[in-house]
């Protein structure tokens, strides 16, 4: 398929304000990514790499690779933030204990980066962020963080691979001397988190610092109809525990990037002890994603999801592809087979 396709049907909609952020399926295994108020929610460091083919056998798809890492700062030294002594957390190692973060709580700090690349064609644009978050104790069960990042972005456009055919061979927008045209720009984004052992409620927005942008003559130009938008994510779950070994987990998201309809998505998602989980995704008229993972030593785990398309897209790929690496560091009197606060 020839790339002006591509250019035509993936890269124009970004020129015409329409979503500019990678499209994430495992944000449910790791909404950090969308939230900087997430930033040391656990006790114990986080990393995380991620990769994601979109519309795999469609040329130029978009295709995202991102890590994270991000640890909590200021947290005293308590044997398990959340619990009164060691005993407390040798006794809930079980999905169905609520006791295991509804006991005293330290008021703590979070620290985290991200680094994402996203790439659509001949477009490429590279984020990098540094994230900073503070966890305030509203009572014994109920905390609340709030959290900001800052970085920047940068969009680059490889200009040989540009094939305009028989259009306009040699379009001047993309200049003749230059084979790749970039501009830098500051990234500014906020998050609110609600959270306890058995719930969340997230708000967060990226893209907030207004940035103009425009190809012509070998460069990046200012633009007032050309712009990077503010991207708007709603979140929301509920662990429900059903015995000591297994828990179901719906969530939801709702996002709304100007001028488009809001969009949304509903999640389900079933753990047996903390150590195996699998899921699945409705996404409200585009389509439908399963998931499944695995904990290995603990403090490593692996999930892998597959997206199907309910639109024309199906006809021409072959559903998404993505998969996720994640790593806990452990400290003294971490428990990283429960987490208190990310299911």
């Amino acid at each position: 398929m020839r790339i002006v396709i591509i250019i035509t049907f993936i890269l124009v909609p970004f020129f015409l304000t329409a979503q500019q952020r990678p499209q994430y399926t495992q944000y449910i295994m790791n909404q950090y990514i969308l939230n900087p108020a997430l930033s040391g929610i656990e006790n114990n460091a986080d990393a995380r790499l991620s990769y994601r083919q979109q519309w795999q056998g469609l040329e130029g798809a978009p295709v995202t690779i991102y890590f994270t890492a991000h640890k909590p700062i200021g947290i005293q030294n308590n044997p398990v933030t959340g619990l009164t002594t060691i005993s407390d957390a040798e006794e809930t190692n079980n999905i169905g204990s609520q006791s295991y973060s509804d006991l005293e709580f330290k008021n703590h700090h979070g620290l985290g980066m991200q680094i994402i690349n996203d790439k659509i064609g001949p477009f490429n644009q590279t984020n990098i962020n540094i994230t900073y978050a503070y966890h305030l104790a509203i009572n014994t069960k109920v905390r609340l963080s709030s959290g900001t990042s800052v970085g920047f972005s940068r969009q680059s456009l490889n200009t040989k691979s540009l094939n305009f055919g028989s259009i306009n061979p040699s379009d001047p927008s993309v200049g003749s001397t230059s084979t790749t045209m970039a501009k830098n720009n500051f990234n500014l984004s906020a998050g609110l988190w609600l959270y306890s052992s058995n719930f969340f409620l997230g708000a967060s927005a990226q893209q907030l610092s207004p940035v103009t942008i425009d190809y012509s003559e070998g460069a990046i130009i200012g633009s007032n109809n050309r712009k990077l938008l503010p991207h708007f994510f709603f979140t929301g779950g509920y662990k429900l525990p059903i015995n000591e070994d297994f828990a179901i987990v719906p969530s939801f998201m709702l996002k709304k990037v100007d001028p488009l309809p809001i969009q949304g998505e509903a999640n389900v998602k079933a753990l047996y002890n903390n150590s195996i989980w699998a899921g699945g995704t409705y996404r409200f008229k585009y389509g439908f994603a399963a998931l499944a993972g695995i904990s290995i030593m603990s403090n490593i785990d692996v999930t892998y999801s597959y997206d199907y398309s309910t639109t024309s897209l199906n006809k021409v790929s072959n559903g998404t592809h993505e998969v996720q690496f994640g790593f806990s560091l452990k400290t003294k009197y971490n428990n990283t087979e429960c987490p208190k606060n990310i299911w």
